[in-house]
């Protein structure tokens, strides 16, 4: 994970100071909108999928 943040970002310092990610697998507003209330909360990546279904 602190590979893949420091790729993007190039913040070798925020990639270690991670601790995790919130995902959420859903299309519904609400379940997105907590997932980044929780990640700004938190202070992590949020990593949102969608259902093919």
């Amino acid at each position: 994970m602190t590979d893949i943040v420091t790729r993007l970002t190039g913040d070798t310092g925020a990639a270690r100071m991670l601790k995790g990610i919130y995902s959420v697998c859903s299309a519904h507003p609400w379940v997105i909108e907590t997932g980044m209330l929780q990640a700004l909360e938190g202070g992590t990546p949020l990593l949102i999928e969608s259902p093919s279904n």
